[in-house]
């Protein structure tokens, strides 16, 4: 008996603290991995939930503008614009880094801030948001002639004329052969040909 628990002491020796040490480190480098995996998740699951409020607020967005286009009385118009306003900001918080949705806010807060049937406090706040939406634009796509086009035309609005010519000379510059960015040019937007296009001059 006693030969038989000797044999088996001699075959499974005891671990060292060597190993043991080894064995702790591994544990924790699997926490680690654990724990780091889970952080990406949570960081991805927030990037994620970001993008969805900033197209959502664009929905919302879009469709206030359908209905301040379609309304017949100042009354109303007003108050779409007004709800409108919020949502604008809320892309430019979540949706930064969408050229088209950015060009979209700029175009129609600037349409807003020359409409005269709104108020003139109103007007001027719509002016500064499409200043503040044109910039993003610009930042989101800097190699693109129309949003630069975008941030001359809202800096004009405001009475910036300097920054103005600067914006509308670097939109000259990025913009095609044959095309010359006015700041009265007419914007259209067509699926497959991107969030701008210039009318070329004859």
């Amino acid at each position: 008996m006693k030969s038989r628990e000797h044999r088996r002491s001699k075959q499974s020796p005891k671990p060292s603290a060597s190993d043991e040490g080894t064995v702790a480190v591994h544990r924790l480098a699997v926490r680690a991995g654990a724990i780091v995996a889970l952080v990406g998740l949570a960081v991805l699951s927030v990037a994620e939930l970001s993008e969805l409020r900033g197209e959502l607020a664009f929905a919302r967005f879009d469709r206030l503008t359908r209905l301040a286009g379609a309304s017949r009385y100042p009354a109303d118009l007003t108050r779409f614009v007004e709800n409108a306003c919020p949502e604008a900001d809320l892309v430019m918080l979540f949706a930064a880094r969408s050229p088209e949705a950015l060009w979209h806010v700029t175009v129609k807060c600037l349409s807003w801030a020359g409409n005269e049937k709104l108020d003139p406090m109103l007007r001027l706040g719509l002016g500064e948001r499409a200043l503040r939406v044109a910039a993003l634009g610009v930042r989101a796509a800097p190699s693109d002639y129309e949003p630069w086009l975008w941030l001359a035309r809202a800096q004009a609005s405001m009475g910036l004329w300097e920054h103005s010519e600067l914006s509308l000379r670097r939109a000259g510059e990025l913009a095609p052969p044959g095309t010359s960015p006015t700041l009265s040019g007419r914007p259209v937007a067509s699926p497959g040909s991107g969030p701008f296009e210039q009318q070329e001059q004859s």
